[in-house]
């Protein structure tokens, strides 16, 4: 399944995608041209990026599902970014980091660093990551 939008409204719009790999850019990409829309500044967009890259590649990898969506909503003082598949993602509170020879474990760290607010939500029965971002 190659990322698509499949729901888009104004100031919301949902971009599903496949448990590929290839599928992380492109949800990046969504991202970063619907924030453009949005009047989002150059850090917004950059931080933003490196957000949703993360997390769908942690749903990627750790994920129950085969497929997931990336859900961004410009509100007018910050932007809100979902991500499905969160049900193995550990509590952002908790987290450490991973040893410098560990190849990985360092995403989420980077996510709380670049954004605002990441805490998880629940909806229709599904964890989310929420990441929040303002202005």
């Amino acid at each position: 399944m190659n990322a698509k939008i499949s729901r888009a409204s104004g100031d919301r719009e949902i971009i599903e995608f496949g448990y590929d790999l290839a599928d992380i850019g492109r949800c990046r990409d969504g991202v970063s041209k619907f924030l453009e829309r949005h009047d989002a500044g150059e850090e917004v967009r950059e931080d933003l990026r490196l957000a949703v890259s993360e997390l769908v590649s942690n749903a990627i990898q750790h994920g129950p599902k085969t497929s997931g969506t990336v859900t961004v909503v410009a509100e007018s003082a910050r932007f809100v970014l979902d991500v499905s598949g969160a049900d193995n993602i550990p509590d952002p509170a908790t987290l450490t980091p991973s040893a410098s020879t560990e190849p990985t474990g360092r995403g989420l760290i980077m996510v709380v660093a670049v954004t605002d607010e990441v805490r998880f939500v629940e909806a229709g029965g599904e964890r989310f990551i929420r990441c929040i971002r303002h202005r």
